[in-house]
């Protein structure tokens, strides 16, 4: 099974539902059953929000949330554009056969224009994000609303063919999602270039045809290779890594944690290698049981990879010994292909040790002995 096929037949119901995604709000606002407002509240809080396939992904591209956005589409003062976007969508929604009592009640207030007046006391901005409370039911808690709402993308389906990956016919996702090793990055790790032909000039029709995979798989892919690098990923420069078993995320060897995998592992890198574009630089697949002598070996080995890279390259500072993140996280993926593999570590990784910190240079000599434990390798 392909690393990202395994990676949405792990996605579980405790995983950010379809069509959903987390984002800070700072404005929340109480409403009665019939759309009037209550109150206001003014506190930053994650919150749980329903997405399209496209403004889960959007960059310049005016493409609204279908019910709590940021003020640049709620409102009429920064972009018209974008906030009739916004009200399109949230009475397409509304109006349709996959809409509730609550979800009316947020269109009747929105459609009235007023939540520039109502917020005129609290200091905002066009990127502060607003949600809603209605009939004292938060709608990011809405299990009912949820489901509606995945009922309804489902639906909206419109673009078919087979998945590379699976094989199967299905709905096929023409964008995929984006900030894939944080919150904060714009990283996608399958991205088309609608632009230019040169992905698919005398090969295929359009940019979408050259790696076509399902919607559905790429999003359950995409959320749990998120939750994955939040639960024990492991970031160092311009580098972050993960590893799972199938059935659970898994502590990195660098950790320093011994683990119990139940099923082979696999162990992935990924760099922003440009703005917008994540790359997979290093993967390997290793059973559960030379996984776990893995860790159990450079645990008790102690010694923090961080310290390796500053010892063999770093410059002296105010903040002691630094290297740029990306030699941090290019030799922290030597160092890590070495342990996987279980081979003498790179040489001028060594001599420099050797001049510099003879003592870390002796042990990693003595650990590197032994047979190989990767199984395949990118």
């Amino acid at each position: 099974m392909h690393w990202f096929e395994q990676l949405a037949a792990m996605y579980n119901e405790d995983d950010i539902p379809l069509y959903h995604a987390v984002i800070y709000t700072d404005i929340e606002l109480h409403l009665s059953l019939e759309g009037r407002l209550l109150r206001i509240r003014n506190e930053r809080m994650p919150t749980l929000i329903p997405v399209t396939a496209a403004s889960l992904h959007r960059t310049s591209a005016i493409e609204p949330h279908p019910l709590s956005d940021k003020l640049r589409y709620m409102t009429n003062d920064y972009s018209k554009p974008h906030h009739d976007a916004y009200i399109k969508e949230l009475v397409s929604w509304a109006d349709s056969n996959y809409s509730d009592h609550r979800l009316c009640a947020v269109r009747n207030y929105m459609i009235r224009g007023t939540l520039s007046s109502d917020i005129s006391h609290i200091s905002a901005h066009q990127d502060t994000a607003v949600r809603f409370v209605v009939d004292d039911m938060p709608l990011w808690q809405d299990n009912e609303l949820i489901r509606l709402h995945i009922e309804r993308m489902s639906a909206r389906a419109e673009s078919y063919g087979v998945c590379c990956l699976t094989g199967e016919y299905t709905v096929l996702s023409r964008c995929h999602p984006k900030q894939v090793l944080s919150s904060s990055g714009s990283g996608k790790l399958i991205s088309y270039e609608h632009r230019s032909r040169i992905l698919h000039q005398g090969r295929h029709l359009s940019p979408f045809d050259v790696f076509p995979i399902g919607q559905e798989l790429s999003l359950k892919a995409h959320t749990v290779l998120r939750r994955i690098i939040h639960e024990n990923g492991f970031a160092i420069g311009s580098r972050t890594f993960a590893a799972w078993d199938g059935r659970s995320s898994l502590p990195l060897p660098f950790s320093l944690k011994l683990v119990k995998p139940q099923g082979q592992v696999t162990v992935a890198g990924f760099t922003e290698a440009t703005k917008g574009r994540v790359s997979v630089t290093f993967l390997r697949y290793v059973s559960a049981e030379c996984y776990a002598r893995i860790t159990l070996k450079w645990g008790e080995l102690g010694i923090s990879v961080r310290d390796i890279i500053d010892y063999a390259f770093g410059h002296h500072s105010r903040n002691g010994l630094l290297c740029s993140d990306s030699l941090y996280g290019s030799t922290a993926e030597r160092l890590l292909g070495c342990i996987i593999d279980n081979t003498a570590f790179p040489s001028d990784i060594m001599r420099a040790l050797n001049y510099k910190a003879p003592h870390i240079a002796q042990r990693l000599t003595e650990y590197s002995t032994g047979e190989s434990y990767a199984q395949t390798e990118l």
